[in-house]
């Protein structure tokens, strides 16, 4: 998207030259040759705001491990320079089997670990039947946010011969 004030701006800048110029010349002065040079800043949200957009803000984190009200909230927060930190997006039991739960988490911004053992988002990992288990993505800055998944089913009676 291009901003409509910064052709107004350039063009404004070129009046002035072009009348600095007309002014130096009816007045019968020499005229020095003049190297300007003009910067033009885009409005444009940065990148981690475009992120925010379609839904996203509901995945994303300030660096505080804070979330967002809503996509404004958000493209504020990233249009201003914030940086987003730690984020779960889901972690959820798939199923079990023995004694035994199949989980998958997905998440961003950190690392993840379930009872201490680093665990991949997007890959599915198995632990032992032992109650809810809690994901903890931490960021580099130390950031930590949390969820929880419920407990498998102990025994469903299929373990045993």
């Amino acid at each position: 998207m291009t901003n409509p004030r910064a052709g107004r701006r350039l063009a404004t800048i070129a009046s002035l030259v072009a009348a600095a110029f007309v002014i130096a010349c009816d007045a019968g002065t020499p005229i020095e040759p003049v190297e300007a040079v003009v910067t033009i800043q885009s409005s444009r949200n940065s990148d981690a705001a475009d992120a925010c957009r379609n839904g996203g803000y509901a995945s994303l984190n300030r660096t505080d491990g804070s979330s967002f009200n809503n996509v404004g909230e958000c493209v504020s927060y990233g249009a201003h320079g914030g940086s987003f930190g730690p984020a779960i997006t889901s972690f959820e039991l798939n199923g079990n089997s023995c004694f035994t739960g199949h989980y998958t988490a997905v998440f961003s911004g950190g690392t993840g670990t379930v009872n201490g053992t680093a665990v991949t988002s997007g890959v599915q990992f198995s632990v032992p039947n032992a109650g809810p288990q809690t994901l903890v993505v931490t960021s580099s800055s130390g950031v930590s946010v949390t969820a929880t998944a419920p407990a498998p089913i102990v025994d469903d009676g299929s373990c045993y011969i």
